[in-house]
């Protein structure tokens, strides 16, 4: 039994240095070694040697004390626990140590931030490279070097840490393809080890402590007053946090102290970003910010911002908070992106609207004339038998009944009529393009050479004079295109084929002009008043009729740029439209 006690009190002395270093943050390696050596020297001396035939003298100590095995080894515990509070008071912990000290805690204060207590020592991009330099070289680290500043978007000059950072790790990643992973993690840890980071902002350690508060349940621990007040500190918290609009605060060195959920999505980043500059931001909302944080103005309505592919148009605004020598501000950004795209919705409503009101007094002013051309062209047909004014007679009256259709077409598309059945027609597509051909020509000065693939048993349901101002505002559109990329009016060639698939017919008119504009007018073509031709030589409403036609009779158009797929250069205009038998007009 003694010999048992004995082996027991001398485990126990280790007891304190491995508690105190796992749940003491302030223990360190000098105090557990002490706690050790004095742990062990004590229970030597009243728990060995006294019972040696040569040590009797300590066997008199220990009658002395009057102490049993049991309380001997509890003191030998105590000893070694003393030695350890000694131990590590007397020398202060190294960084190293501290960093131990808060992984091995119960306690965290920061566990969401625990990535961001490494850095490397390296000032600036150079020295990495010539750090790199040594294991693989100068040429081949500064080729690494550069291949990965340029797919983190990052200049030479960077020199803020956490970049750096970054930098090394794009590195490990470049290099891991090429060495693999356990040889690069090797090279980078040698060369470019990771160095714990303890001078924290004070602002970072406050936002993590609210956020471990968040996390962790309150009751039992808080009580009266104290409840009802960390109850409405995450209300308000929580409010800032889901708010559908993006605010931060930032203190007077634009350092990031809040950072919600709403900015978390316009930016790309979350919590995180707390403890950063501004200016720390990579991607293009940081230039943003701190462009507007250097302006005068509290206010920037209507800014547009790309980013990830997206076009933003944001609303920012700042208020100054708190103390008046802090200056601490609130920024906030408001996404306006959808407001924007309602308003020029409404806005085109109200440009069909007054198109309509124009259309009705334009068809009124121009049925006037027209009737009055015809009545006249009627007497000419009635006064006259030479053949020639016959002839002319009747174009005009043709041409008068052309101006009567187009009129009332464009009445029809202001006022979003639909197609009448009664109207509808069985026509020969073929007939139909000839047709429109043939009065394309008329008042053309420029060589045309138009080519009709179509075959003749194509039929299509529709209204003749509008599917007639389909293809003549189309053909007229292929031939102002072509004669200005060509730089003259001589071989100007339109082509026109069709095939049935199924129930529709699918047309296809192409050219070989400039080809569709870029960027975002392109997306506009079919809106009223929208043209590519100079002013004074286009109105921008025939595409948007054109479109209104196809619409109203239950097909549809798309314009493609033949440079797009290579195949040369000019437009295909694809028109479908639904396909009839021939056999149905009589049954």
């Amino acid at each position: 039994e003694s010999l048992g006690i004995t082996t027991l009190s001398g485990f126990l002395i280790l007891l304190p240095a491995l508690l105190g270093g796992l749940f003491w943050p302030r223990a360190n390696d000098i105090g557990c070694l002490f706690s050790l050596a004095v742990g062990a020297l004590c229970w030597l001396l009243i728990q060995v040697l006294p019972y040696h035939t040569d040590w009797l003298i300590f066997a008199r100590l220990i009658d002395t004390l009057q102490l049993s095995r049991l309380e001997s080894g509890v003191a030998c515990l105590l000893v070694a626990s003393i030695a350890l509070g000694l131990g590590s008071l007397l020398r202060p912990q190294t960084q190293a140590e501290q960093v131990r000290a808060l992984e091995c805690a119960v306690y965290d204060p920061e566990p969401i931030l625990r990535v961001q207590r490494w850095d490397i020592r390296a000032a600036h991009v150079d020295d990495i490279e010539h750090a790199l330099s040594k294991p693989l070289g100068a040429p081949i680290a500064a080729q690494q070097v550069q291949q990965a500043l340029a797919e983190l978007d990052m200049s030479w000059d960077e020199t803020r840490p956490n970049q750096l950072t970054r930098l090394r790790e794009r590195l490990n990643f470049n290099l891991s393809a090429l060495l693999g992973p356990a040889v690069s993690q090797d090279i980078l840890d040698r060369v470019l080890p990771y160095h714990a980071r303890l001078d924290l902002p004070q602002i970072v350690v406050r936002h993590a402590l609210e956020q471990r508060l968040d996390h962790e349940q309150s009751t039992g621990r808080l009580s009266g007053t104290a409840a009802e007040l960390d109850a409405l500190r995450r209300f308000h918290r929580q409010m800032l946090h889901e708010l559908p609009i993006g605010v931060c605060s930032v203190n007077a060195q634009l350092t990031i102290m809040s950072w919600n959920r709403m900015m978390g999505e316009l930016t790309g980043f979350g919590d995180e970003v707390v403890g950063w500059r501004i200016s720390d931001i990579p991607n293009v909302w940081g230039s943003v910010l701190m462009q507007f944080m250097a302006d005068s103005n509290q206010q920037a309505y209507r800014q547009t911002v790309q980013y990830d592919g997206y076009h933003y148009l944001v609303n920012l605004q700042r208020a100054t908070v708190g103390e008046p020598d802090g200056q601490n501000q609130v920024l906030v950004i408001e996404d306006v992106t959808q407001m924007a795209e309602l308003e020029k919705q409404l806005t085109h409503q109200d440009r069909l609207a007054a198109i309509g009101r124009l259309v009705a007094g334009v068809a009124h002013e121009i049925g006037n004339p027209v009737t009055g051309i015809a009545g006249l062209a009627q007497n000419l047909e009635d006064d006259f038998e030479d053949p020639e004014i016959q002839d002319a007679s009747q174009k005009i009256l043709e041409q008068t009944e052309r101006i009567r259709n187009i009129v009332n077409a464009l009445v029809g598309y202001a006022r979003t009529d639909r197609l009448d059945q009664a109207q509808q027609q069985t026509l020969c597509l073929r007939d139909l393009v000839n047709e429109a051909m043939s009065l394309t020509r008329m008042g053309q000065r420029k060589s045309i050479r138009f080519i009709n693939a179509v075959e003749a048993d194509l039929h299509i349901a529709g209204y003749g004079p509008q599917l007639h101002q389909v293809f003549i505002n189309l053909f007229g559109n292929a031939i102002d295109a072509s004669a200005d990329a060509a730089g003259q009016t001589e071989s100007i060639r339109i082509h026109v084929s069709a095939h049935q698939n199924n129930q529709h017919i699918h047309i296809e008119i192409e050219d070989d002009g400039h080809g569709l504009p870029n960027g975002e007018l392109r997306s506009k073509l079919f809106e009223p008043f929208v043209t590519t031709k100079q002013y004074g030589q286009g109105t921008g409403l025939g595409l948007s009729l054109v479109q209104g036609i196809i619409s109203s009779h239950g097909g549809r158009i798309q314009l493609i740029d033949k440079t797009d797929y290579d195949q040369g250069r000019g437009v295909i205009v694809q028109i479908s439209l639904p396909v009839i038998q021939p056999a149905e007009e009589h049954t």
